[in-house]
């Protein structure tokens, strides 16, 4: 069974209707109830509002305490209890209670998402900036690398199809470490290094040769 009670309401006429309702039930022959739900939409100062308590919704739970059965000494079930109603007790001290009204939730909530667009457009304009310094890098890096293969080719006296014939390997040496395993020489980093017939050549960035190992 649903009540439902339409438009505004205080709570001596709240009350009235659950005691109508409560009544009616039981004059037809209920004896008591199990699982009851009761939604409330307070309203403050004109307008409709969430009850919150330490900025959490205020949602209540209470566990029957089977008041409504008159037992004997022994604990048996005598039948139900007569009517009492206590209006002027409260669950808690009602100042611990904090309403913040409907709409500044859902402005709130306007406002948070358009936050999280905000940021995730920066965000998407910050990896596209981010890939297109990248790939400017790489391609920068990728014509260094060609530059130093010509000069190495134009040193040899050879073509580019010679030149891949012979070529064991290539890479940046970006460290001190990686550039000892060639030389002992304090050579400037990073450094392009092509080995060809397992003879090593390290180029700097602008092209210069800094190193040729001897032929083996």
């Amino acid at each position: 069974m649903k009540l439902t009670i339409k438009g505004s309401i205080g709570k001596q006429e709240l009350i009235q209707q659950l005691i109508n309702t409560l009544n009616t039930l039981e004059d037809a022959g209920v004896e008591e109830y199990m699982g009851v739900n009761i939604y409330f939409n307070p309203v403050v100062a004109g307008k409709k509002s969430v009850a919150t308590i330490n900025g959490n919704s205020f949602d209540y739970k209470y566990t029957s305490k089977k008041e409504h059965k008159a037992t004997s000494k022994d604990k048996a079930v005598q039948g139900r209890k007569p009517f009492s109603l206590n209006t002027e007790s409260h669950l808690f001290p009602p100042h611990d209670i904090k309403f913040i009204a409907e709409d500044d939730i859902k402005q709130n909530a306007l406002d948070e998402e358009a936050l999280r667009n905000q940021n995730y457009l920066k965000w998407k304009e910050e990896m596209k900036q981010a890939n297109y310094e990248r790939d400017l890098a790489a391609k920068e890096t990728k014509n260094k690398a060609k530059k130093c293969i010509a000069e190495l080719q134009k040193k040899l006296n050879i073509t580019h199809n010679e030149y891949k014939e012979q070529l064991n390997g290539t890479g940046w040496l970006k460290t001190k470490k990686g550039v000892e395993k060639y030389t002992q020489d304090n050579i400037e980093i990073p450094v392009f290094r092509i080995t060809m017939n397992k003879k090593v050549f390290l180029y700097s960035e602008d092209a210069r040769l800094m190193f040729e190992s001897q032929s083996q």
